[in-house]
């Protein structure tokens, strides 16, 4: 299972061989040895770390199929809201604020 691309993953400041993770679709935070970010991108995880990140939504079955919930929920967002216009441009920071008077 690959990352979720609404991750983001940053040096952790302290411990060289961490890396902090971050879902910006569901707000998670995780820290992982890099060994696991290996075996993550090589599919080399137990069952256990697989549901536990899938869960976490750090990884994904299916990036096609999350691109298209997360279409949804935008178009979603789109019909309720006046003052934002939520874009999917940036697979990080899907939120483009928008004035109302613009």
């Amino acid at each position: 299972m690959p990352f979720s691309p609404y991750c983001i993953q940053i040096d952790h400041p302290d411990y060289p061989n961490q890396v902090i993770i971050f879902s910006t679709r569901t707000a998670a935070t995780i820290t992982l040895h890099r060994d696991v970010i290996k075996d993550i991108e090589a599919d080399k995880l137990s069952s256990d770390e697989r549901e536990t990140l899938g869960e976490l939504g750090i990884i994904v079955p299916s990036l096609e199929d999350e691109r298209e919930e997360m279409r949804l929920y935008v178009d979603k967002l789109n019909a309720v809201s006046k003052t934002l216009t939520v874009t999917q441009r940036c697979p990080v920071t899907f939120l483009q604020i928008t004035r109302p008077d613009a």
